[in-house]
């Protein structure tokens, strides 16, 4: 009888060992954070038509907000056809400048087929790395901004000043449709911004930051070429081609020229101005030489003492003239498709209260922060062009940047190490008191 009982005993134990061997690995929950963000990357907000997803977003930020107990603002810009969106955690004394946290909800287009998981579906791996389409391009602020929020609140924190969140629709494509037009809205005038805190510049490890305190003038133009168009076979004195590979081989040379620089002189990449063919056309025929081909150019313009927009503009209209080759006038014209004339530089000494305000913030995070010129194109550009203090920080640490590359990703663990260090910021200067600055 014994026998029996143990081998009933032995049968049990062996079938609940089955049983539990059987079930999936338990998982540790998500951090609600992670979740929100996750959430927040499946909208597809895709320019150049990111409109049906902004259906689906802002909706799902208002209720963030009412969540969150931030007041939530709509405007619409009838001209140019587009709107500006933020939210408010109302500080005890809204007669001081305020402070706006600035980020941007549309995204640059992904191919599906050159990703190792679909770019919007937010997939997350066993080590964390959250894989999207604007996981760091440029949605993880956005989540960290209002998770920050979140965590000050809880803590009992009440801000001096004003709190603004904005979200904006249209930076990938230069702010034209989102941040200049709000801008000169009485709207943007009555939020009293004093400091703004935007886009920043991402790194590698955890204890450096840069602070990005100016941006190079992004300029993007156009050179067409023209010349006799004819048969393949033949060999007429002047081409189109020839034309444009005489532009091709100059702006090339000044590229190399400023590459150079890196190895004879004092200078960092953040003091060159950069410049590459973005895009190359013409031509209608396998057999047929072109009447006109076209290349276009992207440059980052970096401004000194002796080299201002004039030098940048008379360089590249002297290309022009070089190539056309022949006596016929205007066989190669130029053509900007943006030409800003400014670049804005927010003060980074002890006569600036924020830039004190950030150094200090950094200190407490056991943080080396380093003022740095970004190339790219940012919503806070224009802003420093109204001269209010802009910096761009990004907090996720040992982050290097996959913005607009295939397998865009994020880590979760940096994420949420990126939510604690903008609510150090945050608390920082939204206490700083009126007498230091109004």
């Amino acid at each position: 009888m014994a026998s029996i009982r143990f081998s009933l005993l032995v049968l049990v134990i062996a079938y609940l060992l089955n049983a539990v061997l059987s079930f999936p690995p338990i998982k540790l929950q998500e951090d609600p954070a992670v979740t929100k963000f996750r959430t927040y990357l499946r909208f597809e907000t895709v320019q150049p038509n990111p409109q049906a997803g902004y259906e689906q977003a802002i909706p799902w930020l208002r209720e963030y907000a009412e969540e969150l107990g931030l007041d939530f603002h709509y405007l619409d810009i009838p001209d140019p056809s587009d709107f500006a969106l933020w939210m408010t955690w109302n500080g005890s004394d809204p007669s001081l400048k305020s402070v706006l946290l600035n980020s941007h909800m549309d995204v640059v287009a992904a191919e599906p087929e050159k990703w190792n998981h679909h770019p919007f579906e937010a997939f997350k791996d066993e080590n964390g790395n959250i894989f999207a389409r604007g996981a760091h391009d440029m949605k993880s602020p956005t989540i960290a901004q209002l998770e920050a929020i979140r965590r000050l609140k809880a803590s009992g924190f009440q801000p001096l000043r004003n709190i603004h969140l904005s979200v904006m629709p249209d930076e990938e494509n230069g702010g034209r449709k989102g941040m200049i037009p709000f801008l000169e809205t009485n709207e943007f005038k009555n939020l009293n911004i004093g400091i703004d805190i935007d886009e920043g510049s991402s790194v590698g490890d955890e204890t450096t930051m840069n602070i990005v305190y100016a941006e190079k003038a992004a300029w993007q133009f156009n050179i067409t070429a023209r010349g006799a168009a004819a048969h393949a076979s033949t060999l007429p004195e002047y081409t189109a081609a020839q034309r444009l590979q005489v532009v091709i081989d100059k702006i090339f040379a000044y590229r190399k020229s400023e590459l150079q620089r890196l190895e004879t002189s004092n200078v960092t990449f953040d003091e060159l101005t950069s410049v590459n063919l973005a895009r190359l056309g013409g031509g209608i025929g396998d057999n047929i030489i072109p009447n006109e081909v076209w290349a276009f150019f992207d440059m980052r313009i970096f401004l000194t003492q002796t080299w201002n927009f004039t030098d940048v503009e008379n360089m590249l209209l002297n290309i022009t003239e070089a190539a056309q080759l022949g006596s016929s006038p205007n066989e190669v014209t130029l053509n900007f498709t943006a030409k800003p004339l400014y670049t804005g530089k927010t003060v980074v000494d002890d006569s600036n209260v924020w830039w004190t305000a950030v150094q200090e913030t950094c200190g407490e995070l056991n943080l080396t922060c380093s003022p740095k010129v970004m190339s790219g194109v940012t919503d806070a550009r224009p802003v420093r062009h109204l001269n209010i203090s802009a910096f761009g920080i990004n907090p996720f640490p040992n982050q290097l940047s996959t913005a607009h590359q295939d397998n865009e990703v994020m880590n979760e663990a940096n994420f949420l190490k990126g939510i604690g260090r903008y609510a150090a910021f945050i608390q920082k200067f939204a206490s700083l008191p009126g007498n230091l600055h109004p």
